[in-house]
């Protein structure tokens, strides 16, 4: 007899500062400093572009991200030995 179990672990909301990704549209990621106020770290298709600022953004649409964005100047700099 086999007898499984699943449990699902509580979900943990971040602390601000922290990045968050747009539950629709491609998942565009903002580096929210406080709720509502946060610069576009990862844009996705069709959104506005890294560096963009907004003061007024919609909470309801972004959800908590646990991974890593990368941030790097290559447009000057020479990163094919990288």
């Amino acid at each position: 007899m086999v007898k499984s179990t699943i449990t699902k672990a509580p979900k943990i909301e971040a602390p601000f500062p922290k990045l968050m990704k747009a539950m629709t549209g491609g998942g565009q990621i903002v580096l929210f400093h406080k709720p509502r106020v946060g610069q576009v770290v990862h844009q996705a298709e069709y959104h506005h572009p890294v560096g963009y600022f907004c003061d007024s953004w919609n909470m309801g649409t972004f959800e908590d991200y646990d991974g890593s964005v990368i941030l790097r100047n290559t447009e000057y700099f020479n990163t094919e030995s990288e």
